[in-house]
């Protein structure tokens, strides 16, 4: 009796570590699946707040062309090279950052649209960041926005975008270039004789 105890003892124990063994073997599938998960949902929330990384917005005024934008950085928002936030224009409740880059070259004051560095843009809270050298905005320029940060007396960034600032959720674009359509030349050489 004490060897078939024995026996049987020793055989549940080989059960008991197969099963803790297959235990820990679920736990780690399911942790590498949930992971798995968490960078689909994450891939899935970029492509919803970044349907395009390189778009080409086509200005809608009277002197007609195209800025073209480049994602600079996931997970960070633009700076100055002097490491200072730019100054900007910003609106609320924008779905995603080719909207974001669209309001900031057609609902923008027009009088800006050749001072855009790029913009910024928020996904969890939906806000875009029109952005600008220091002292750009004034009274007048600043109404077309939501909210503008020039009257606060913090220095502000100038030059064209090269640094970045960590913060999850957003999303720095870059204007890398802008291109005059005929109609737009014609705008810029009869009216400035």
């Amino acid at each position: 009796m004490n060897t078939f105890m024995k026996i049987v003892f020793l055989a549940l124990a080989a059960s008991t570590s197969t099963s803790a063994y297959s235990l820990k073997g679920a736990k780690q599938l399911q942790g590498a699946a949930s992971s798995e998960e968490t960078l689909e949902a994450a891939a899935s929330t970029q492509s919803n707040c970044v349907p395009d990384e390189r778009p080409q917005i086509q200005s809608k005024s009277g002197h007609k062309s195209r800025f073209r934008f480049n994602l600079f950085e996931s997970g960070a928002e633009c700076i100055g090279p002097n490491g200072r936030v730019y100054e900007f224009g910003e609106f609320e409740r924008v779905d995603n950052s080719s909207d974001c880059g669209d309001l900031c070259v057609n609902e923008a004051d027009s009088s800006l649209s050749t001072e855009l560095r790029g913009f910024n843009y928020e996904c969890n809270s939906r806000v875009c960041q029109c952005l600008y050298d220091e002292s750009t905005l004034d009274d007048d320029t600043s109404r077309s926005f939501d909210h503008s940060n020039y009257l606060t007396r913090t220095r502000k960034g100038k030059d064209s975008i090269r640094n970045t600032s960590r913060k999850n959720g957003s999303y720095c674009f870059k204007l890398v270039g802008a291109e005059l359509f005929e109609e737009g030349l014609e705008y810029f050489f009869y009216n400035s004789s």
